[in-house]
Formats: C-alpha cells, sequence, structure tokens
C-alpha cells in the first residue's frame, strides 16, 4: 500500500466522530414558558417524549369545556418554582433542546405530567411514558376527561 494511503487510512480511523454527551444543567420555572417547558442555561428545554397540553388548552370534562391548559400550567408551576430540578440535554428538535427533568426528589417531570394527565407520550417514548399514558387514559384524567 502506497505510503500516502497508509497515512489516510490512519487519519480516517482517528478522526471519527461522536455526538457531544448530554449535558446536565441546572433548570428553573419561567412564567413565560409553557407547560413542559423549563428555563436552563437561559434557553428554553422542552421535556423529552411528551407532548404536554398548552397553556391556552381546552377539554371536555362531563360535557362542559374548561381551561385544563391554565390548570395543567398552575401544577406544572407549583411544582416546579420551588426547588433545583436538573436536566440532562441530549436532542435538539428543530429550535429546541429536549431533555430529561428532575426534581431533587427524583420526580422524572415528564412522567409525572403524564401521571396527572397533562402530557401525552409520543411516539418512542420509553416504556414508562407509555405505560402511564395509558393508565391516565383509563383512569380519565386532565386532558383524557373527555365525556
Amino acid at each position: 500500500m502506497p505510503r500516502t494511503a497508509v497515512l489516510i487510512a490512519l487519519l480516517a480511523a482517528n478522526m471519527t466522530v461522536s455526538a457531544p454527551a448530554p449535558a446536565t444543567l441546572p433548570a428553573s420555572f419561567d412564567a413565560g414558558l409553557d407547560v413542559g417547558l423549563l428555563r436552563a442555561d437561559d434557553r428554553p428545554v422542552a421535556l423529552a417524549h411528551i407532548d404536554a397540553v398548552s397553556r391556552d388548552d381546552r377539554c371536555r370534562r362531563s360535557g362542559r369545556i374548561y381551561p385544563c391548559g391554565h390548570e395543567a400550567w398552575q401544577v406544572w408551576r407549583l411544582k416546579t418554582k420551588d426547588g433545583t430540578i436538573r436536566c440532562t440535554v441530549g436532542s435538539r428538535h428543530g429550535n429546541r433542546d429536549h431533555g430529561i427533568c428532575k426534581t431533587p426528589d427524583g420526580t422524572d417531570l415528564a412522567l409525572w405530567l403524564i401521571e396527572y394527565g397533562f402530557a401525552k407520550a409520543v411516539h418512542g417514548a420509553p416504556e414508562a411514558y407509555r405505560a402511564a399514558h395509558a393508565a391516565a387514559s383509563s383512569a380519565r384524567k386532565g386532558i383524557f376527561s373527555t365525556p
């Protein structure tokens, strides 16, 4: 093998590109952000693997329309306004970072939103999220409380 080809092969072998390691950042509640969004490192971070209700969403419960999004936002605010939340930011979709965010006691905030019926697990979500989604739907919690 010619010397140039050997050098190119050696360089190529050492130039493996890997994805950056997920960053774990402190995060906090921001009143300007919606349900399922936190502020980390001066940027919004969405909880990964869920589709949370929006603050303006309306739902039907017992035949009546109610502001489920506002209800979800109030509960979200209470859960996240105090304490240090840690987000492991590992992916970016569109213009938003996504991460797994936990409270100091280890509560996974995305799973917590699903369990209370304020979010749906998306395609490809972890099994625990899908199971919580099914349980909240069966129990008709939050956004699953249609007539």
